[in-house]
């Protein structure tokens, strides 16, 4: 964690006091004197010529004593050995002041703001709720006196079949234009490979797009399918900035314009900003985000976030119908 790197949420950032603590922390396990020699000089611990592995050590001093008696039993750990497992209990006393401020610096307690959340809903949930709610009826072929397989291993086989097919097989790497919401779900889906962010930036343009191509209304519906899913995805992934800044985007560009229609579907639809009760880093609050579709494009800019930017030439080109 960088507390000067720009892409550090601010909930992560350390305090002044909190680094100062972390600083003295690291200092009070100062390897250079934790170690004292036959003389009583404080010398360096754990020198790299001086360490080695515990595990192979041991292994090799039991095979030792195997090899020389097959029936001799397992020793006792060589203090040697058991120096390198332990921690150094004159350096763990010495930082134990170090160690007390560091905690008291981060103390524990129970976020309001998280608690208020309602459990996140992931893609492996969906897959699952879906291989539940199949019931036999639904379900032909297999063995059993109905020719019917019982339902815990339909469950067990469509749920196989979903992570399998949906999550790997598919290998889905665009949104397309034909079936984008279907890509998009399938890209959020996979594990073999993170594509989330890929994912809904894709999916962004593809809105933007089919938004701008449209002849009149003609992709309208398929657009706001997109809007709805894109929102979705973003609040399960934690990516409520993506949706927010597009949702900006869309109606500097499209209220009371050309594309105005469009813009009063995703009003009647309540598709607004995503509200730190559905992402807690979210600078939402609940009331700006069921304030936001009502209010006036002037009144209604978030200023905690980035701003719309206005379309260029080609961008006003592609609103031309």
């Amino acid at each position: 964690m960088n507390p000067t790197n720009s892409a550090t949420k601010k909930a992560y950032i350390p305090s002044p006091e909190q680094l100062v603590s972390a600083a003295k922390l690291i200092t009070s396990f100062d390897l250079m004197t934790s170690a004292v020699n036959e003389d009583g000089e404080q010398v360096e611990d754990l020198k790299p010529k001086e360490v080695y592995n515990p595990v192979l050590q041991r292994f090799y001093q039991c095979v030792a004593q195997r090899a020389l008696d097959p029936a001799h039993p397992i020793s006792v750990v060589d203090p040697a050995i058991d120096k390198l497992v332990k921690p150094n209990e004159r350096l763990v006393s010495q930082a134990a002041p170090a160690l007390e401020a560091f905690a008291a610096s981060f103390p524990l307690q129970k976020s309001e703001a998280a608690a208020k959340l309602e459990q996140r809903s992931y893609w492996r949930d969906q897959l699952q709720d879906a291989a539940r709610d199949v019931t036999l009826d639904s379900y032909t072929g297999g063995s059993g006196a109905a020719g019917q397989k019982t339902p815990r291993r339909l469950s067990r086989d469509l749920a196989m079949d979903l992570s399998i097919e949906k999550l790997i097989a598919s290998g889905v790497t665009a949104v397309g234009s034909v079936t984008p919401v279907k890509d998009f779900e399938e890209m959020m889906q996979r594990r073999d490979v993170d594509l989330v962010i890929d994912a809904v930036t894709q999916l962004r343009k593809r809105i933007m797009q089919l938004i701008n191509d449209s002849i009149q209304d003609t992709y309208y519906g398929k657009t706001l399918e997109c809007v709805v899913a894109l929102r979705k995805g973003c609040v399960m992934e934690d990516e409520f900035q993506q949706f927010n800044t597009m949702l900006q985007d869309m109606r500097f560009q499209f209220e009371n314009k050309t594309r105005n229609k469009f813009w009063q579907l995703v009003v009647e639809k309540g598709l607004s900003l995503i509200h730190n009760q559905e992402c807690v880093d979210s600078p939402i609050t609940p009331k700006d985000s069921a304030e936001y579709l009502g209010k006036p494009l002037a009144a209604a800019v978030v200023s905690d976030m980035p701003k719309a930017e206005e379309p260029g030439v080609e961008q006003l080109f592609d609103m031309i119908e």
